[in-house]
């Protein structure tokens, strides 16, 4: 008898490839510099933070006792991240990187900024 308590298992979609920017600003590419120097903070400089919610180019985290909404081109990529390796992150709000760990000890960069922002284009 099958177990009916078990969920089918569907096959994992394929991680979105990296947006095609070569902006370095916030919600744009990180920066080797940025991403050098926000991995070299301060831990007062960290937050730890669970991803909650995507919507286009908005991503909702909870941190502490709030919700904190922050856009990157890369949430699309960041959803399938999380959906793989789970929603725990850590934000650095100092650098505006936002750092996802994968298997292996390595981790996912994403630049971010506030959601409340206005966003910029990829091109001037």
């Amino acid at each position: 008898m099958a177990d009916l308590l078990e969920p089918p298992y569907a096959p994992l979609s394929p991680i979105p490839p990296l947006a095609d920017c070569r902006r370095y600003r916030p919600g744009h590419a990180p920066h080797h510099i940025q991403v050098r120097l926000a991995s070299a903070s301060p831990s007062a400089d960290w937050s730890p933070a669970v991803v909650m919610d995507f919507d286009g180019h908005r991503v909702t985290l909870a941190v502490d006792d709030e919700l904190v909404g922050l856009r990157t081109h890369d949430a699309p990529r960041l959803a399938g991240l999380v959906r793989r390796h789970g929603s725990g992150v850590r934000w650095n709000r100092q650098h505006s990187t936002l750092h996802l760990p994968l298997p292996g000890g390595t981790r996912a960069v994403f630049s971010v900024q506030p959601a409340e922002e206005p966003a910029t284009p990829c091109e001037d």
